[in-house]
Order: C-alpha cells, then sequence, then structure tokens
C-alpha cells in the first residue's frame, strides 16, 4: 500500500473549502523586458490569493490550511526553492481539485508560486498535470526542486519518481526517477521544456532512484542521493547513496560522478550507501547544511517510522554519523491519518537562527474523514533545532 495518493470520490463535500472569493491580481504577468527570452511550453497563473508573509512553522501552517483554490484542495510532497526573483516554487504530488460543486481530476503533481504577498497555482494546458503524464498513462511524483539563475531567468529542475497505478486502490509502482525542467523569467510564467526519463522502466525496489534529494553544496557541485530498497523481511527504511554533478550539466547523467567511499568515479556501481537501509532514510527525503555541517533528515526507518530523525555529517557526501530522533511523528494515528516523507525547508523564513522549517505530508483512507475535513490532505509544517537535540517528544502533528 503506498501513501502517496489518496482517494477521492469523497471531495464532493470539499466545495465549501473553497469559499471566498479572493482579489483577482496577476502581478506575475509582467515579465521583465531585460530577462533572456525562455524555452518552452507557456503556462499560466491562476487567481492571485494576498497573504501576509509567514514566519516558522506557524505561519506555514496557517498558510497551508488557509489557501482556498479549487485548483488546489489537496495535495502531499510540497518540496520548495527560491526563484531568482525572490518567489518560492512549490511542488506537490497528487493534488485534488474541483470543478464547480463536484470532484475534479487527480492529478499526479502540481505547482504554487508566491510572493510577495500573492501565491498562485500554476496551470497547465488543459488544466492537467504541470509534469505531464506520459502518453502510456504513467505519471511523476515530484521528490525535489533545484534551481539555477541567470539573465533574469529561474531555470528549476524537479526530480521526480516515475508511477503507474491507481489512486483510487493506494496501489502504486515507481519504475524510476526522472528531472522535469522549466523555466521562469523574471515576474512572468513557468515554461516547461521537457520531463528527461532516467533510466528504463523498472519496479525493482533495490534500484537505486537518484533525485530521491538534491543539494546545492555551495562548492560548484549539486549533490544528488538515491535511495532504494533490498525488498527484504522488515527491512522499511532505505539506503542512500551519492552523487554529484555540475549545475550546468545536471540533465547529463554522463557528467554525473559517484561517492566511493574514497573518491569520486564515474562508475554507478562504485556507489557506496552512505547510509544503511536497517533503521534508514524514506524514499524521499532532504539534505540541508546549518552552521558548517551537514544533515540527511528524514523519518527514521522510512516512511513506516514513527521518528523524525537528523543524520549529521561534515560532508554532503558524509561520513553520515547515527541518526539523532529529534521528535515522535507517528505514521498513523487515530483518527486514521498516516504521516509520512518529511521534507525540509531551508529557503523558508525560520522561527530563529538555528530553526528550521519542515513539513510532513498527510494522507488518510478514511472517506468520511477527509471529506469533513479535506485540509488534512495537505503537508503540516514543524519547527526543527540546530544541532539537533535527542527527544522522544510527540511533535505537533496537526
Amino acid at each position: 500500500m503506498s501513501t502517496r495518493g489518496i482517494t477521492w470520490g469523497v471531495v464532493v463535500a470539499c466545495a465549501a473549502f473553497v469559499g471566498l472569493a479572493l482579489l483577482l491580481f496577476q502581478p506575475w504577468n509582467r515579465r521583465n523586458d531585460a530577462a533572456a527570452t525562455p524555452s518552452g511550453i507557456p503556462y499560466s497563473l491562476g487567481q492571485c490569493h494576498t497573504y501576509a508573509e509567514p514566519v516558522g512553522a506557524a505561519g506555514y501552517n496557517e498558510l497551508a490550511q488557509t489557501l482556498r483554490d479549487p485548483m488546489l484542495v489537496g495535495a502531499d510532497v510540497g518540496a520548495s526553492a527560491h526563484a531568482g526573483d525572490g518567489r518560492a516554487i512549490w511542488v506537490f504530488g497528487d493534488t485534488a481539485r474541483l470543478v464547480g460543486d463536484t470532484t475534479g481530476p487527480v492529478v499526479r503533481n502540481s505547482m504554487l508560486l508566491s510572493g510577495p504577498e500573492c501565491r498562485a497555482i500554476v496551470i497547465a494546458p488543459a488544466g492537467g498535470p504541470v509534469i505531464p503524464d506520459r502518453s502510456d498513462g504513467v505519471g511523476y511524483w515530484p521528490m525535489s526542486v533545484t534551481t539555477l539563475y541567470a539573465d533574469g531567468i529561474t531555470t528549476a529542475y524537479v526530480t521526480a519518481e516515475r508511477v503507474q497505478g491507481s489512486e483510487q486502490q493506494f496501489q502504486f509502482t515507481n519504475l524510476g526517477p526522472a528531472i522535469a525542467t522549466f523555466q521562469i523569467p523574471d515576474g512572468g510564467v513557468p515554461y516547461y521544456q521537457g520531463t528527461l526519463d532516467l533510466g528504463a522502466d523498472d519496479s525493482v525496489r533495490s534500484n537505486v532512484g537518484w533525485g530521491a534529494a538534491v543539494v546545492d553544496g555551495h562548492d560548484g557541485w549539486w549533490y544528488v542521493y538515491g535511495t532504494s530498497n533490498p525488498d527484504q523481511p522488515m527491512v522499511f527504511g532505505w539506503s542512500v547513496r551519492v552523487a554529484r554533478v555540475h549545475p550546468e550539466t545536471f540533465t547529463d547523467t554522463s557528467t554525473w560522478v559517484y561517492w566511493t567511499g574514497i573518491d569520486w568515479s564515474n562508475q554507478v556501481d562504485l556507489a557506496i550507501e552512505v547510509i544503511r537501509a536497517e533503521g534508514g532514510v524514506s524514499q524521499t527525503f532532504s539534505v540541508v547544511t546549518h552552521g558548517g555541517e551537514w544533515y540527511a533528515l528524514s523519518k527514521l526507518d522510512g516512511d513506516l517510522g514513527d521518528y523524525l530523525a537528523m543524520w549529521p555529517a561534515a560532508h554532503p557526501w558524509g561520513d553520515f554519523t547515527s541518526p539523532v530522533k529529534v521528535g515522535k511523528v507517528p505514521n498513523t494515528s487515530e483518527p486514521s491519518i498516516l504521516r509520512y516523507m518529511p521534507l525540509a525547508h531551508p529557503e523558508a523564513n525560520q522561527a530563529g537562527p538555528d530553526q528550521m522549517v519542515v513539513s510532513i505530508s498527510r494522507n488518510s483512507q478514511d472517506q468520511d474523514l477527509l471529506a469533513k475535513e479535506p485540509g488534512l490532505y495537505r503537508p503540516f509544517f514543524v519547527d526543527i533545532a540546530f544541532p539537533p537535540e535527542p527527544s522522544d517528544a510527540l511533535v505537533d502533528v496537526g
């Protein structure tokens, strides 16, 4: 069973969640004439929703629960990055929508742009997912978003899982990673440039899925993390391997090199596990830096685990030491709420100098509950502290 989908024959009752006709305002459509011309398919922006600038988990929770837009009733994931013009880019997984007063389509992914004081849903042609499904119906679940900025244009790379299956039945098959590319001119709308599937379709869990996390090393390299699970009984976590690449050639995997434990090699088979699957991370996770140290952040022992944890390291490639439990986040609880896939947001407005906002996705198989409270299918946010201190305390799980 996957926690990455949702049954949406129940969202008719969510019409009340749309509520309020908010201010229609499109300042971002005015593109900087000095910027280079973007390429690709131009998307558009939906209704602009005004908001107060959030600070810390409390502010982001309020923001997450007050957005009322028929194009984003509920979603999971919520990976984020900043564009060069200061706007925040948010990418979501399976996204529930409304058409009038009835349930509309669930799209595999969506995008939101926010700031300053205005947030709007990115609308692809015909209202489909921003990373289009393949012609055979395979779709894409975002994992991370990383950006480059030059000549007034932000190039946003979204790593994603290729998925096949039925969200109505909570049954999915992951087929491998992909990279989707967007160009976003200053003050303008995103342009979709295309999606690159990495490798042939293969559902074997022991294959390494590269792009589970991507981070700028601030040393001229981007570090790309791959996760895999040995598919053995009682091993719920995912192991981690590391590659690196110069940002300008990110989509050319022939330029990637892999950490062998001693040096970097262009042979992917030599990449070693820097975090083991036993007691490992979730399939999708985050790597961040603070105070000159590096940390992997995830659920301990995968999404079925009950603890938020951090793995410290001296470098982006490791050595990652034993995980520090920083709070309890039950995978399931009463009422039937699933909590999974913590993601860090270092670009957010933090509550303090040694704090970081972390989102945690939520979902449920209880159709009636989601119909009554559609906001439960949205990420909630918590603040974590640096350096990490061991804690078994229950975090505010929303």
